[in-house]
């Protein structure tokens, strides 16, 4: 239930704000959002 709110809250705050509100799901939000962008470059990196 934690990570789940942790990371609605990270996806609300990187569209909102463009920025994580903490930092660990933050990785995960972003890595996903750069795979749906089909950023590849940007993807590895967060992934990685």
């Amino acid at each position: 239930m934690l990570a789940l709110v942790a990371g609605s809250m990270d996806a609300w705050t990187l569209f909102s704000a463009q920025t994580f509100a903490t930092g660990q799901s933050g990785d995960v939000v972003q890595s996903g959002y750069r795979l749906v962008q089909r950023d590849w470059q940007a993807f590895s990196f967060s992934a990685l």
